[in-house]
């Protein structure tokens, strides 16, 4: 028999709604689990028990229930206050970067014109130190490849030279052991043409 499909409505009996909620509540945490694992994303979850107990999951270990109430209460306020909330998600524009986004028009007092010359001048400071920083890097590349592709031709240069005296001496010997063998140009010649025939 196959799974029936049941009607969602609240369950009356309290004993039955309490075990209901303890078995849904694992199997939500888990599906909360599984979409956190299968996209990426930051989910959290706050639920109550029918006995006013909470229980919460987050898929991320930094996120404390503490901090999610913190946050939650501080957007509310900023809603009925009429604040615009400032959310990286309304900052960040297409490609990254919240500078795209700034419409000079809005920037109406000194205050918000310094504010955005000093977060632009922050940025251009973090460039300029990434920047040293990558070039130091390089350098220090450069100067471990130098480093060591100036050992590799020294080392190569020396056995170039060993090689040579190597050479150099079993050219003399076998010139001697030739002599020996064939005092002549004739019997050399000789030689030869018994190999050939």
């Amino acid at each position: 028999m196959g799974k029936r499909r049941i009607e969602i409505q609240k369950i009356e009996d309290r004993k039955k709604r309490n075990v209901s909620f303890t078995k849904r509540r694992q199997g939500l945490f888990k599906k909360a689990a599984d979409l956190c694992r299968l996209t990426g994303a930051d989910i959290s979850l706050l639920v109550i028990s029918p006995g006013g107990k909470p229980y919460s999951f987050s898929s991320s270990s930094s996120i404390s229930l503490d901090d999610l109430n913190y946050r939650l209460n501080n957007t509310i306020k900023n809603i009925k206050e009429g604040k615009v909330v400032d959310d990286e998600t309304t900052r960040v524009s297409d490609d990254g970067f919240w500078w795209n986004n700034l419409n000079p028009e809005e920037i109406d007092s000194i205050k918000k014109l310094t504010a955005v010359r000093n977060q632009l001048l922050d940025v251009k400071e973090k460039v300029s130190q990434r920047k040293q920083e990558l070039l130091a890097a390089a350098k220090a590349i450069d100067i471990a490849t130098c480093t060591t592709t100036c050992t590799v031709v020294e080392k190569m240069e020396e056995d170039s030279s060993l090689l040579k005296d190597d050479l150099g001496m079993l050219l003399s010997d076998c010139y001697d052991d030739a002599q020996n063998w064939f005092p002549s140009i004739e019997s050399l010649h000789n030689f030869e043409s018994w190999l050939l025939n």
